[in-house]
């Protein structure tokens, strides 16, 4: 939704910018402090999405599922659940169950 809204603005207030004749000089004014930081937070979105893709410690797992496309057992049990279902509906993988630990 981020990524919409700053393309909508970079959009818009870059228009702003780039035909200043066609536009009041207030507007002008607000377009170019909106388009900096539509930008600013545009490109923190992008270095995030970086991060949280190849840096995040949690998505190596599914880095491997895309490069390599298998993932742990465990894993899909846990982060897609409707697909493990399915894996064990059709014999693919055998069920597990937690077993206590203590008492």
């Amino acid at each position: 939704m981020i990524s919409i809204i700053t393309t909508l603005a970079l959009i818009v207030t870059g228009f702003i910018m780039w035909f200043p004749g066609a536009f009041s000089q207030g507007v002008i004014q607000w377009a170019m402090p909106i388009h900096a930081i539509a930008f600013g937070v545009a490109a923190a979105v992008i270095v995030a999405h970086i991060f949280l893709s190849i840096g995040h410690p949690n998505s190596k797992i599914s880095i491997r599922g895309m490069i390599k496309g298998d993932v742990p057992v465990r894993y899909a049990k846990e982060h897609h659940e409707k697909w493990y279902d399915e894996l064990v509906e059709n014999g693919v993988v055998r069920e597990t169950k937690k077993q206590d630990k203590g008492a």
